[in-house]
């Protein structure tokens, strides 16, 4: 088959109108990138990372996983209220939440039986922040999509690009890395509890296509995420990022019902699907506590929505909460002055 043929047929083009529905309607959204890369803030060992994002620390100072897991005895967000978060989300105008469960470090922010490596069975914490978010997204009447890490995970030996470096005992004992293992054993079953364990979820929101560089390659495991998505929702989102680079004309539009852009960015010309961006309100998306972090401009933040909300698109744009479980009043206060400027 040529991957011309990888279209939408009619009737997923009709099922992808029905699920995108209100997502049209809601045109802006807050992303949260929460973890335990929230502790350093893009600060190890005093130094500060030269990586744009605190949350590829892991990644950027080669951390290994044993030394990085650590973090997880001091994570303990005592300050996180989930209907102040909410609340914040509606006063800015924001119809919906999308926050990260799992980023590439592999650490679960919800409670899962997959793995313990996840904040109720590993940190002081002890509680689910995503069953108390989808509590009050519920009371409050914002829709809430899980951000995913379907492709990189970093704590698991077999995670696709990178996995087995952060785990140098194993590596030199021989282990041979297995990615179907990885996707079975963790993949599958957490987006289950993430689909079943929450209400009603408005999408699985996947990052970076990365399983190969090989087009076939890629499509294969792309198609066994979106399918088990599908096998256990018919009416969750799910973006261009399970399979997809973020391109006009991308093949494999099967398997996803929007295009994710690339990070940062707006849309420049029709891309022949809805789309979204994955904005922020700095340069990174986890919290950034080094020297000289700057918050963009409101007026830029509401150029940027108004270029997307006119050219058939979505403003995704993020905030890094503190690991005390706080959005800086900095933040709030920028999201308010957009929320003016576009009079949301």
């Amino acid at each position: 088959m040529n991957p011309e043929d990888y279209t939408k047929s009619d009737e997923q083009k009709l099922q992808t109108e029905q699920r995108l529905e209100w997502f049209k309607k809601a045109k802006y959204g807050m992303f949260i990138h929460w973890g335990l890369y929230a502790i350093p803030a893009g600060i190890w060992k005093g130094k500060e990372a030269t990586s744009k994002y605190t949350e590829w620390l892991m990644m950027r100072n080669k951390i290994p996983f044993s030394e990085y897991s650590q973090l997880a005895n001091e994570f303990n967000p005592t300050a996180f209220n989930a209907d102040e978060w909410v609340q914040i989300v509606r006063d800015a105008g924001m119809k919906y939440i999308t926050i990260t469960t799992k980023h590439h470090d592999g650490f679960a922010m919800f409670k899962s039986t997959a793995s313990d490596y996840n904040i109720v069975d590993t940190t002081p914490f002890k509680r689910d922040p995503m069953e108390e978010l989808a509590t009050a997204c519920d009371k409050h009447g914002i829709k809430l999509n899980f951000y995913y890490s379907q492709c990189l995970d970093w704590s698991h030996p077999d995670g696709f690009k990178f996995g087995p470096e952060f785990h140098p005992d194993l590596v030199a004992q021989g282990y041979e890395p297995d990615p179907m293992r990885y996707i079975e054993e963790k993949v599958k079953p957490q987006l289950t509890e993430l689909l079943t364990n929450y209400g009603d979820i408005g999408g699985i929101w996947c990052d970076t296509p990365w399983y190969s560089d090989d087009e076939p390659v890629r499509r294969e495991f792309g198609k066994i995420i979106s399918d088990h998505i599908r096998s256990v929702s018919d009416t969750a989102l799910i973006n261009s990022r399970v399979v997809a680079k973020a391109k006009a004309g991308e093949v494999n539009s099967d398997l996803y019902d929007y295009l994710s852009l690339p990070d940062l960015a707006v849309i420049e010309g029709a891309y022949g699907h809805y789309t979204e961006s994955p904005d922020s309100i700095t340069t990174s998306y986890g919290y950034d506590a080094r020297e000289g972090v700057k918050l963009l401009p409101a007026e830029k933040l509401a150029d940027r929505y108004r270029v997307m909300t006119e050219n058939n698109g979505n403003l995704l744009l993020n905030v890094g909460p503190t690991s005390k479980g706080e959005i800086s009043p900095s933040a709030v206060t920028r999201l308010m002055e957009v929320a003016k400027l576009i009079d949301a």
